[in-house]
């Protein structure tokens, strides 16, 4: 929480963890090489298509990730934009 000088004004609270450029980039370079290694594959990951993103967005926020998978695949095959889904009748939306 930032702390207030005698003029009531905000200073901004020190890094968390202060970290010089080289110190940075070898914390850059190690969660790269942890994600390269570990990461699950997610179709979400796949697609820079701001619809699928939102779609992913929107169910990640109801359901677990490995259970959103499969829905996410199959509402993007009924729905691949949102005109899709505006054109669908209520009851299948």
């Amino acid at each position: 929480m930032p702390k207030h000088s005698a003029t009531n004004q905000a200073e901004p609270d020190p890094p968390i963890l202060p970290l010089d450029a080289a110190a940075l980039s070898e914390l850059q370079e190690a969660v790269v090489a942890w994600f390269a290694a570990e990461g699950r594959d997610l179709p979400w990951r796949r697609t820079r298509d701001p619809w699928r993103v939102l779609v992913s967005e929107m169910m990640l926020q109801q359901i677990r990730v490995s259970r959103a998978a499969p829905f996410y695949e199959a509402f993007v095959a009924r729905f691949p934009d949102p005109a899709g889904l505006a054109a669908a009748p209520v009851a299948e939306a």
